[in-house]
């Protein structure tokens, strides 16, 4: 639906399939594969990404910390790039409405940022 000069200059899509399953009091383990049709970088045609991540969450009353295995093959034909992180989570419940949100993605490649640092806050309406 982009206007010209805007979007990837064709159409893309991709699924997702989130799993989460309880490992134990207050232990639970997610999953989410996902595969995407995208353009081509030089924009004559779509090519195939996968991405996934797999983690672990611990909820110690209001707080729950976590940690993650991410990883992405983007095989675009001018330049197969594959990157991977290992991530740090948490979050903090303030009530019944309210988060806060913080962590840390570390590069385990060199093609992926040696570190993000991240901090949100969401309210529930």
């Amino acid at each position: 639906t982009a206007t010209h000069g805007l979007g990837a200059g064709g159409w893309t899509g991709g699924l997702r399939l989130p799993l989460a399953a309880p490992l134990g009091p207050g232990l639970d383990l997610g999953a989410t594969p996902e595969a995407d049709l995208v353009r081509d970088a030089d924009g004559h045609g779509t090519h195939l990404a996968l991405q996934g991540a797999v983690g672990l969450g611990h909820t110690f009353g209001r707080f729950t910390a976590g940690t993650e295995l991410w990883g992405q093959v983007d095989d675009d034909p001018a330049r197969r790039e594959w990157q991977a992180s290992f991530d740090l989570t948490g979050a903090l419940m303030l009530g019944r409405d309210v988060q806060l949100d913080a962590g840390a993605n570390l590069g385990l490649n060199h093609a992926t940022p040696d570190v993000e640092v991240y901090a949100g806050i969401a309210r529930r309406f």
